[in-house]
């Protein structure tokens, strides 16, 4: 907070009329301000039918992304993102481990 309010008073100083959060509803940021701004992502391409694929292969990930985190369970999430699990080494298997050990 202290930070924060730091950044906003050497923005005030410099004349600046506005202080960008950037993206994101994290609580912090109500404690600065009441308003919001909604975010959005526009595509411009030209008419064709490969631009027409890339739009939808672009929805269609996007979308995959959604009802993954909505419907599978976090460690699944986890592992689609390629984050790594604990006590695992990418490519070895948790067995192979063991039997390693032995």
């Amino acid at each position: 907070m202290v930070l924060m309010a730091k950044c906003i008073e050497a923005a005030i100083s410099q004349g600046w009329s506005e202080f960008d959060f950037l993206r994101g509803p994290e609580e912090y940021k109500s404690h600065w301000t009441s308003d919001r701004r909604q975010t959005q992502h526009w595509i411009l391409s030209p008419p064709g039918m490969k631009n027409d694929l890339y739009r939808f292969l672009a929805a269609s990930l996007q979308t995959g992304r959604r009802l993954a985190r909505r419907y599978l369970p976090d460690a699944w999430v986890d592992r689609l993102k390629g984050n790594r699990v604990t006590g695992v080494e990418p490519g070895i298997q948790k067995d192979d481990k063991e039997k390693e050990s032995e």
